[in-house]
């Protein structure tokens, strides 16, 4: 017994040695050929500042909507929508995430289309030639050149680059738009932003004319038409016609400037985005390392010729 005790202590001590020894022959060959995995991280590092500097930066603008979702038009109160009892409570969060799918739908991407226009969108929506080339061998070229198709294009291309967070917790919906244009991405993200509002304005507007023709209608059966009741019914179906004819035609700047405090509007961010230059550079720092690391240790020390196996 102590006999195989013995026998494999003097194994752990030898693998140990020898672990030593090819650990210090490691540290040997790197340090006799330092110059070496000098040079070639010297030379990472300048293919990943040239790459770096090369690389086209986007830019990225970044607004936010923060509670008071419900558009400032009311036409009457909680108690005369509900014929005369209290507003039913609903949770604001679930209303947070609910209200944040508009940002992504495809209506909405288009009238932000209409408002700027393909020509101002020209840079952040335009195709390659090579995918320019296959829908126009797939659709026809009279389809692909037409300005509907173009217009549809550039809404898919522009939610493809929006992004949507939310923060129900706090009522926040914050949304960014990346674009090689620091001042386009924010003009972008606002234009987003004034259709969100404008399309939840006319939700809630359609909902208080339906309501409105509702009661007219009502009014008229068990009143008659002269009724004062049913004047007041008509001045109030006026008023909801009035305002959402007024809501549909305001242009978007109209749109943000009555968007009230509840509103973070986007800024034209100077500093880019993307490349990230610590995350390249950085990566470029560990292949640099990683590959002269290699390179010496293939090598060997100074004054050996690597041998290559089958020669």
């Amino acid at each position: 017994m102590s006999s195989i005790l013995e026998s494999v202590h003097v194994e752990t001590a030898y693998l140990g040695a020898h672990y030593q020894q090819v650990l210090s022959k490691a540290f040997t060959t790197l340090y006799e050929r330092k110059l070496l995995m000098t040079a070639v991280i010297a030379t990472a590092l300048a293919l990943g500042v040239v790459l770096l500097l090369e690389m086209p930066k986007k830019y990225t603008a970044e607004a936010s909507i923060r509670g008071g979702f419900s558009p400032p038009n009311a036409i009457a109160t909680g108690k005369e929508r509900n014929g005369g009892r209290e507003p039913v409570a609903f949770d604001a969060s679930l209303v947070v995430e609910t209200r944040s799918r508009l940002f992504q739908s495809y209506q909405l991407a288009r009238r932000v289309v209409e408002d700027l226009g393909l020509e101002l969108l020209g840079p952040a929506v335009s195709q390659g030639r090579i995918s320019s080339w296959l829908q126009a061998q797939i659709f026809g070229a009279d389809a692909v050149n037409s300005p509907e198709y173009q217009k549809d294009i550039a809404a898919a291309k522009l939610l493809h680059g929006l992004s949507v967070k939310t923060e129900p917790r706090v009522y926040l919906i914050s949304i960014s738009y990346t674009a090689a244009d620091p001042e386009l991405a924010a003009l972008i993200t606002n234009t987003f932003i004034a259709e969100f509002l404008r399309t939840s304005a006319l939700q809630t507007l359609s909902g208080q004319r339906g309501e409105a023709q509702a009661s007219l209608a009502e009014q008229l059966a068990t009143l008659g038409d002269k009724h004062p009741k049913v004047n007041e019914a008509r001045m109030r179906l006026a008023t909801a016609d009035r305002l959402f004819e007024a809501e549909l035609s305001a242009n978007a700047e109209d749109i943000l400037k009555g968007a009230g405090e509840n509103v973070a509007f986007a800024q034209a961010n100077v500093v880019p985005s993307s490349p990230k230059p610590f995350f390249f550079i950085g990566f470029a720092l560990l292949a640099g390392l990683l590959v002269s690391g290699g390179l010496a240790m293939w090598l060997g020390p100074r004054g050996r010729v690597p041998s290559y196996r089958g020669a």
